[in-house]
């Protein structure tokens, strides 16, 4: 393989580049032509890349791309300082085309022409319609940043406390030391000389580790604080008048255990009625049982207070720039990269009805979620409080996605698949 495609391979990691053509109709993309087929394997490839185009990406022409162009351009600023660094001179130049060229041409878009952000898009980007293990659809979900009351200092109304990130947590990015064990991680503490398994929820809820974890703040409702846990970050309203911005800051190691899932399988909350504002409904009604249910979800979260925030702009991703609302997408970074620019073909609840209506829109990939497990799917964020939340709560909703890569990596990984 040449220089510049292991490094394309390198820039964008995470990805499976497995040859696959699908059989039957797609509701984006026609079926492949004959010089695009390869053997297909016998069982489905975890990702494949089918080309498309913007005319065939229903809704593309009625979005209003312009609004989405903040968003794309504060990943710009990581990915810029990404290329710049990286090491080796022959190539760096192709490299940092890859997403530089692009994105100084977005810097110099007409602020007031619609037009001409559709027209970027176009000229910069081949789309390439996503598949996962045979399917073109996936689950598409929603969260934000929920807001609670709270103190500095613990007392009987503030009791639920905000653990900062404990100093002998060690968080190792397994995709270091293999490139086959790319977006594993692993938590835990080392002791003599070994990495043990961290603590996990109901120990820390016990105070087993508290002299460990210092406090951010305390809150009012163990129930906020759950899902703050759920949604990754948060605003903290304290009564001096003083917001604290809390996010994501690591986790024990332990997997997530869907709580809603449990509920299901018990019958106290029937399927088609699932949602965040259910659980909750049902923990504020059974609070000595939610509070031992909730224990079997050992995964466990803890924060940083995010400073120097403009407060009219979302919390940080995992791309360390402010989500969007409406226009940020949390995404398994095992097959994406941060920073892509994604279509999403899906439906959203509108009103108290909760009935479904097409929602096809543009977004940037900032971020890492906890529901987007796999290729084809994602998190929405929705923005701060409780109207972003009652929007948030119920999506959970089929869709497909189309990413957007900067022309040379397409045909890198089009090319490159089944090798």
């Amino acid at each position: 393989m040449p220089q510049l495609f292991r490094n394309f391979a390198l820039l964008f990691g995470g990805f499976f580049l497995i040859g696959f053509l699908l059989w039957g109709l797609f509701s984006l993309v026609p079926p492949p032509s004959e010089s695009e087929i390869v053997e297909q394997p016998k069982t489905a490839p975890p990702i494949a890349y089918v080309r498309t185009s913007f005319d065939q990406m229903e809704g593309w022409a009625h979005d209003n791309l312009l609004d989405a162009i903040p968003a794309f351009l504060r990943s710009c600023q990581v990915m810029s300082k990404a290329h710049n660094t990286r090491q080796g001179e022959d190539d760096q130049d192709l490299l940092t085309k890859a997403w530089a060229d692009p994105c100084a041409a977005a810097h110099s878009l007409l602020p007031d022409n619609e037009n001409s952000a559709r027209a970027f898009f176009e000229t910069w980007f081949t789309p390439l319609a996503i598949y996962g293990e045979g399917k073109e659809t996936g689950l598409f979900s929603g969260y934000y940043e929920p807001e609670m009351k709270g103190s500095r200092i613990r007392s009987e109304r503030y009791a639920t406390p905000l653990h900062h990130l404990p100093a002998d947590l060690v968080q190792v990015n397994l995709g270091q030391f293999r490139d086959t064990l790319k977006g594993l991680r692993v938590s835990g503490r080392v002791i003599d000389g070994r990495l043990q398994p961290y603590e996990g929820r109901a120990e820390i809820e016990s105070g087993a580790i508290d002299t460990n974890l210092p406090v951010i703040a305390y809150i009012d409702n163990w129930v906020d604080a759950f899902f703050l846990h759920i949604q990754g970050s948060g605003r903290v309203l304290l009564d001096s008048g003083e917001v604290i911005r809390v996010g994501y800051a690591g986790q024990n190691g332990h997997p997530y255990t869907a709580i809603g899932g449990i509920l299901i399988q018990r019958g106290e909350i029937d399927r088609a009625e699932m949602s965040m504002q259910a659980i909750r409904k049902w923990a504020e009604a059974h609070e000595a049982e939610a509070r031992d249910l909730f224990k079997q979800n050992a995964s466990y979260i803890f924060f940083r207070e995010l400073n120097n925030i403009d407060p009219d702009l979302g919390p940080f991703g995992a791309q360390n720039v402010n989500l969007t609302p409406g226009r940020s997408l949390a995404v398994d970074a095992t097959f994406h990269p941060l920073g892509l620019p994604i279509w999403v073909d899906t439906t959203i609840p509108f009103g108290e009805s909760g009935v479904n209506k097409p929602r096809r829109r543009f977004y940037s990939a900032l971020d890492i979620g906890g529901d987007s497990g796999g290729p084809v799917g994602g998190d929405v964020f929705w923005g701060s409080g409780k109207l972003a939340g009652e929007v948030a709560g119920p999506m959970k909703n089929d869709g497909t996605m189309v990413a957007l890569f900067p022309h040379e990596v397409a045909e890198y990984l089009l090319a490159t698949q089944g090798l």
